[in-house]
């Protein structure tokens, strides 16, 4: 999340508020993590400075690796026009099943503007014209509470470090499974070979043999062992 609140002392205050808020959150035994409250007092003040309107543009073509880096990038982008607001990363929400970038605050219109054309220059969208594209709500609306999240972008962020870490475990688990099936086909190339070194010398040495029989001998035993399979028949 990115919070654009020129006064440092009140900045800090939501800055510590929303770090509070998102330790709650962690907490599995907190109930109450004071998320409305911080909503109405970062709204209530944002309403001081000027009329606040939502802006939302496409982010469609972003890639999760690039995400802190790029919300790094667009805040020193946006820190040099006059907006008191929140920039928030939706990777996907209830309405929007897209990655889209959501400014909630003053000058909605200038700041829906200046954001696609960035989104455009990093290539996530294709155009301005897709990037401010609004076929689900209108471009900019009045602002109410549950419009606006306060942790969204870092939860977000969160969970696709732990899908990618999760999905590395994987891979790291199929690749010791494939190393272990590649040393037991090693492990049966080797008995096959040893096996075969065996049957060569058992014929080496039967031959050995035979060449000491009469020929009176080897005709004898040759009819014993079909008399055998005969009689396992």
């Amino acid at each position: 999340m990115i919070l654009l609140v020129k006064d440092e002392s009140a900045k800090r205050w939501f800055e510590n508020a929303i770090g509070k808020m998102i330790e709650k959150r962690r907490d599995p035994e907190s109930f109450m993590t004071g998320a409305k409250d911080l909503r109405t007092n970062l709204l209530s003040y944002l309403s001081q400075k000027g009329d606040v309107k939502t802006a939302n543009i496409w982010c469609r073509g972003i890639i999760y690796s690039e995400i802190k880096e790029f919300l790094a990038s667009l805040e020193h982008e946006l820190q040099k026009h006059d907006f008191e607001g929140v920039v928030e990363l939706h990777l996907q929400d209830r309405e929007i099943n897209s990655p889209h970038i959501q400014y909630v605050g003053t000058n909605a219109e200038e700041a829906q503007t200046i954001i696609a054309n960035f989104v455009l220059r990093h290539g996530y969208e294709e155009s301005l014209e897709s990037a401010i594209q609004n076929n689900y709500t209108p471009a900019y609306q009045s602002v109410e509470s549950k419009y606006l999240r306060v942790d969204s972008t870092d939860r977000e962020v969160e969970i696709q470090e732990i899908a990618a870490q999760r999905e590395q475990h994987k891979q790291e688990i199929i690749s010791n499974i494939k190393e272990f099936i590649g040393a037991l086909d090693d492990l049966k190339s080797d008995f096959i070979d040893i096996m075969s070194l065996k049957e060569e010398a058992t014929t080496r040495e039967r031959v050995r043999e035979n060449r000491t029989k009469s020929t009176a001998d080897m005709l004898n035993e040759w009819e014993q062992k079909a008399k055998n399979r005969t009689r396992r028949r």
